[in-house]
């Protein structure tokens, strides 16, 4: 308390010495953070990986080079490169490429400004999913078994066979469907893995591409059904493409004698699966040593936790959908006690497009069998018998239905975007004052795609995130549903999806997990960079949902974090920021329970630096903390 008073009260030359102070005696009391582990259990199975042992290059070659240093660099970089059997990147103001020593002067002879010399390439720069060797390492090996098995090669990393294998549409156009499997570089327990994804690459007659949109829908039609022996199959058939058996040795360019060699091995890497109520355990035969190097261990279900359809009493279930049906949901008693006893939806949408969303909405009153995932989907009943309250959807014309204008005819893109996010935030406004719904529908479509991103050298504009902020901050839960939802053709699942996010935003809850200790907090960190601003200028947002255990939403919270640190592009929080994200943890929790936590979670998508990891957890003295991180390329 005294050190939050401290930071609050005190200014200048007394809250420097506070500061020092606080400082001081945090650093004479060092955290130990112990990681997780697995218990042993009996062995009851054994789980193939796609993972593929590899050796890879000690070194790269490294230079100085004259105008990187400037914005546009990397673009830069990429025409200089462009057609030539070089991969290169820029790394702490100077370039590190791969290539033959002739082949690499050639390309940067205009602007060389030292020698080209060889660095070693440690194993922090290889433990990084994203990081600048791990991409070069894995364009050099893809282009590399690309040019030896005469495959053709998407991006850096997709290879796919040069001949379609069968066709399949999406959303109208039909495309020629080529095998394809995705290479990426790995480091799991020290050691570095090749991995090999079957995936699939489409193309139509004339070799165009598929947007973002049909390659979803064509990758759902014919990969979401791949299961283990289909995946198995189709890993097989990559293996015996791309791998000899014994050791293949990957050289990048191929055959000139170049440096740059990966020895991959043939023989995956397998995990045996412990299971504490194994009834026959298994025991691995000796040879099979080598290549069972990690260990996993088999956990039963979550149960979460429903209402019976009396609501005097809560039934478990591990399967959501099946739960729901079967009972009500976990808050029900609320319902009958007529607290929120409907939930309210508010629509904005463009005049010409309310017929079409008018009739589909209806759809959210009526039954629709399975027509995907069969073996996990239950069919929709409808939303009251769902969740066991009524779905107010207004009608075009009611006073909770706004439309919208789209951009004028000659807007272009900035302008364009701009007036189409005033016209929906305006009519948000307008929504929440006349019937202030339980949640906002927003309805995009597909005519303003053009319109819903652009970046210029001053900004970067997203359709979607700018809309959702707006709507974070004057406290409207909000649903976008684009024009190509409603042909989709797997609308059973889509119905529940859209059902489940109607109950959820307008703050009920479905279901909670049976297990989790109630004074728990769950934190979830993200942030932002504009990155059009100066260097050393950049602005970080954090963003933190707060749940308790039982899975109730307590804060969405938007924060600057006033004094960041960037590394490898990705920000991190200064000391001082770490404390007060520990100390808005503690009092929003608190504000919303009414006691403290005993227990929080906290994740984010980039390790915890030592900054953070000490101070977030000097700022929650009084509770057990657990960090948690994931890397996301």
């Amino acid at each position: 308390m005294i050190v939050r008073l401290s930071r609050h009260c005190l200014e200048g030359n007394l809250a420097e010495r506070a500061r020092q102070c606080i400082d001081s005696d945090s650093s004479k009391t060092k955290t130990a953070f112990v990681p997780f582990s697995l218990d042993t259990a009996p062995v009851s199975g054994v789980i193939k990986s796609n993972a593929f042992p590899v050796e890879c290059p000690s070194e790269v070659y490294q230079f100085e080079a004259s105008g990187f240093d400037v914005k546009g660099a990397w673009s830069k970089l990429r025409q200089h490169i462009e057609g030539k059997p070089i991969v290169a990147a820029l790394q702490r103001g100077k370039i590190v490429a791969m290539g033959t020593l002739d082949e690499v002067r050639r390309a940067f002879a205009d602007c060389l400004r030292s020698d080209i010399i060889r660095v070693p390439v440690t194993d922090n720069d290889l433990s990084i999913p994203d990081g600048i060797v791990t991409r070069m390492f894995t364009e050099a090996i893809a282009s590399g078994f690309a040019a030896a098995s005469e495959l053709n090669l998407h991006r850096h990393d997709v290879l796919w066979e040069p001949r379609a294998t069968s066709e399949a549409v999406a959303y109208g156009t039909r495309f020629q469907i080529h095998s394809a499997a995705t290479i990426s570089l790995r480091r799991y327990a020290g050691h570095q893995y090749v991995v090999v994804k079957p995936s699939i690459y489409a193309t139509t007659e004339s070799g165009v591409a598929p947007d973002d949109d049909q390659d979803k829908e064509l990758k759902r039609q014919i990969l979401s059904r791949q299961w283990n022996k289909k995946f198995n199959d189709a890993l097989n058939l990559w293996r015996n493409r791309l791998l000899s058996k014994g050791t293949t040795v990957v050289e990048f360019p191929r055959n000139t004698a170049s440096p740059f060699r990966f020895a991959v091995r043939s023989v995956p890497i397998f995990a045996k699966i412990g299971d504490k109520k194994a009834k026959f355990p298994i025991k691995l035969p000796a040879h099979f040593g080598s290549s069972v190097t990690q260990n996993g261990l088999r956990l039963p279900e979550p149960q979460l936790r429903f209402s019976t359809k009396s609501g005097t009493g809560f039934a478990l279930d591990t399967q959501p959908i099946r739960g729901m049906v079967g009972n009500r949901p976990f808050d029900f008693t609320l319902t009958g006690k007529k607290f929120n006893p409907e939930v309210r939806v508010g629509v904005v949408c463009p005049g010409r497009d309310a017929p079409a969303l008018s009739r589909y909405l209806a759809a959210l009153h009526n039954t629709k069998a399975p027509d995907s995932k069969d073996e996990y989907l239950l069919p929709y009943p409808g939303f009251a018998q769902a969740f066991g309250l009524p779905l107010d959807v207004p009608m075009p014309g009611d006073r909770g239905w706004m439309e919208v204008s789209g951009p004028s005819a000659n807007a272009n893109v900035s302008s364009g975007a701009t007036e189409i996010a005033r016209n929906l935030t305006t009519a948000v406004r307008a929504l929440r004052a006349s019937s202030n719904p339980d949640v906002v529908l927003i309805y995009v479509p597909g005519r303003w795609k053009s319109w819903e991103r652009f970046e210029s050298e001053s900004e970067t504009f997203d359709l979607h995130n700018f809309v959702k902020a707006y709507c974070v901050q004057n406290g409207v839960t909000s649903q976008f549903l684009r024009e190509q939802t409603l042909t989709k053709p797997y609308q059973c699942e889509i119905l529940w999806w859209l059902a489940l996010s109607f109950y959820v935003k307008a703050m009920r809850t479905p279901w909670v997990l049976e297990t989790m200790e109630p004074d728990s907090a769950y934190v979830g960190l993200g942030f932002s960079i504009d990155r059009s601003a100066e260097t050393r200028a950049h602005v970080v947002m954090g963003c933190s949902h707060i749940y308790t255990a039982e899975g109730l939403g307590l804060k969405y919270r938007l924060s600057k974090v006033e004094e960041p640190t960037i590394r490898n592009g990705n920000p991190f929080m200064s000391r001082e920021d770490a404390r007060r994200a520990g100390d808005n943890i503690r009092q929003l929790f608190f504000d919303a329970t009414n006691r403290l936590p005993s227990r929080v979670v906290i994740h984010k998508r980039t390790p915890f630096w030592r900054d953070e990891r000490e101070n977030a957890k000097d700022s929650s003295k009084g509770w057990r903390t657990f960090l948690t991180s994931r890397w996301s390329r």
